[in-house]
């Protein structure tokens, strides 16, 4: 088992890395890696690359909350939405494409959930545009039968259940149902009586266990509960050989952080995968390649790697404390001010 001092040095190598190279990256994965840098350390300087994604996306939201009852608009953006998803390539992704072709207003809907959980982290829902949160929580409380059924739609957590479980949470978090136990049970129900299962379906599988843990801790600004997700952390160390052989760096590093946000320091899977994430790093490059989840020729790229990386960083740099936000509705409002300025 390597030191914790050697774990430590790696997620700092690789923080430097990424920060240090942010002027290379799209907005959205440097937003990524700023985010969870932020949330494990409270380092204030993230602020910046985190609010340039949220005003990246403000105008588009905007027009999805006013003009949701307009049907034809609601189809286009769902359009919109599938043309996105049609652009992947993979068995996983054929498998979404083929359900989402006749259910795509399922996606408008996955997509404001998401977007006003965004809002809700970063204070956009305490700024000017806060009438507008309030309108956007107002459509999900109209809708939420309908959200329910295309939530609970087991055809859909078959080849979405990673995605949509965030939702079950951001609902909770709003306040607007609590449908863990249903959702729980359609899930188990498709992947948890065997692990006989074509290779994508396995990842899927394990990745969906991971994001359990993640949506239950608000995206790592709170500890979940360990109680809660005991059944995940139980098949994690049982099956933790059968992980570490059927999955690739990026779903084991995720499986390691979800123990450790789960309150847990030390255990046989932990060390195991500590290890194995630390041992990944490339030092000629300065990061972790994220292979085995995309072609060999993007697994270099800072873009694609981001991902895995980032993850890499919260396993390994020890953290203790998590941080809320951060409230951006000040910044926010300034950017908005001057954008309305002559």
């Amino acid at each position: 088992m390597k030191s914790k001092t050697k774990h430590a040095d790696t997620a700092s190598k690789i923080k430097e890395f990424f920060l240090h190279n942010a002027y290379r990256m799209k907005i959205y994965p440097a937003h990524h890696f700023a985010l969870r840098v932020y949330r494990t350390t409270g380092q204030d300087d993230m602020r910046d690359t985190i609010l340039a994604n949220v005003l990246k996306d403000k105008t588009r939201v905007l027009n999805d909350i006013l003009n949701h009852n307009d049907k034809g608009y609601v189809k286009k953006r769902s359009e919109e939405l599938y043309a996105v998803m049609r652009k992947k390539k993979g068995k996983k992704e054929a498998m979404r494409q083929r359900f989402f072709a006749g259910n795509k207003e399922y996606l408008f809907y996955y997509n404001l959930i998401e977007q006003l959980y965004f809002w809700r982290c970063f204070g956009v829902s305490r700024s000017r545009f806060k009438p507008f949160f309030e309108q956007g929580i107002g459509i999900l409380r109209k809708e939420a039968d309908d959200i329910k059924s295309y939530i609970l739609d087991e055809d859909a957590v078959r080849c979405f259940g990673t995605q949509i479980v965030n939702y079950v949470y951001f609902l909770l978090f709003f306040g607007i149902c609590d449908i863990r136990e249903d959702f729980k049970k359609v899930w188990q129900s498709i992947f948890m009586g065997t692990d006989d299962m074509e290779a994508y379906m396995y990842k899927n599988k394990i990745y969906g266990m991971t994001h359990f843990i993640i949506a239950g801790s608000d995206y790592y600004q709170d500890f979940a509960d360990r109680d809660e997700f005991q059944w995940i952390l139980d098949y994690f160390e049982e099956h933790i050989d059968d992980i570490m052989e059927r999955t690739h760096v990026d779903i084991i590093a995720e499986v390691g952080l979800c123990i450790r946000l789960c309150g847990v320091d030390s255990g046989r899977a932990l060390d195991v995968i500590k290890d194995y994430v630390a041992g990944s790093y490339d030092p000629s490059r300065g990061f972790i390649p994220r292979r085995g989840f995309v072609p060999a020729s993007k697994a270099t790229d800072i873009n694609v790697a981001e991902h895995t990386n980032a993850v890499a960083f919260m396993l390994l740099n020890g953290f203790k404390e998590l941080y809320r936000g951060p409230d951006l509705s000040e910044e926010f409002d300034a950017e908005v001010a001057l954008g309305e300025a002559p």
